[in-house]
């Protein structure tokens, strides 16, 4: 995962160079051109979404935060799009099933909370321009490379969280 986290952001740097080079070149104003492109993207993204992640998987989107979750939470895979704001995932006395479940936020600026009972194995990915990632005793912080932090004996647990996040600034943290 945090491969093809590094190759997209990889790629996005590298289409921006060229879009930028080519504007230069041809004398093409390219902030006109920046938002048309992005809207093409993520319209892109949201129809292929059902091939690239599971059918089960929820999907809430909102502008701005907070987003959060209590032992309502259905205890599925789940995707969150965030403009601005904070997550607070309070599964403490959520029913977590048997297996990996996995949580995906994507926001421009963002922090997330994740509080998991005792048992719960939590593996947490953050790719961000600046991210900070506070887990297990143990802070991670990194600028334009993926954090990565995760519980021990994580793949040996029968109930996992994997948490992946992906922002402009981000700060996760594992209470």
């Amino acid at each position: 995962m945090r491969n093809r986290s590094l190759v997209v952001i990889g790629a996005a740097i590298v289409v921006y160079g060229l879009v930028l080079l080519l504007g230069a070149i041809f004398h093409i104003d390219v902030g006109k051109l920046c938002l048309p492109a992005i809207l093409i993207a993520v319209g892109i993204y949201i129809m292929a979404r059902p091939a690239l992640v599971g059918p089960n998987t929820a999907w809430q989107v909102s502008l701005f935060g907070p987003v959060r979750r209590g032992s309502d939470w259905p205890g599925k895979d789940e995707e969150i799009w965030l403009l601005i704001g904070d997550v607070r995932l309070d599964l403490s006395q959520a029913q977590i099933p048997a297996g990996e479940t996995q949580v995906r936020i994507m926001s421009f600026i963002g922090n997330v909370r994740l509080w998991v009972p005792p048992g719960v194995g939590v593996s947490i990915d953050s790719t961000a321009l600046i991210s900070t990632v506070r887990a297990f005793g143990e802070k991670q912080e990194s600028f334009v490379a993926p954090a990565h932090l995760e519980s021990e004996g994580y793949e040996a647990t029968e109930r996992r969280i994997r948490l992946e996040h992906f922002s402009f600034i981000s700060e996760a943290r594992v209470e």
